[in-house]
């Protein structure tokens, strides 16, 4: 197996464990949105080094739904149950 298809398989590896990082990221009981959002923006820009780009529009989805309910404003929580 040449380097080249060796690096492709570890890139892929990788992006697979960032997406699934990515969809099971949640925020603790303790954590500030700020270190919520520095965790997400992590993922995210590691995975923009290898190639894969998340729409803005997921990226906020994410911020909004994994935000604790001590967070969300009323018209947040609406919006969230009209989806």
């Amino acid at each position: 197996m040449s380097t080249t298809k060796k690096t492709d398989i570890v890139k892929r590896t990788r992006l697979d464990y960032l997406a699934s990082q990515f969809e099971n990221l949640r925020m603790s009981n303790d954590e500030s949105i700020t270190s919520f959002s520095s965790k997400l923006r992590s993922i995210v820009n590691e995975a923009i080094v290898l190639g894969k780009s998340y729409k803005d529009k997921k990226k906020v989805k994410k911020l909004i739904r994994s935000l604790l309910e001590k967070f969300l404003s009323y018209n947040t929580k609406h919006f969230l149950k009209a989806e």
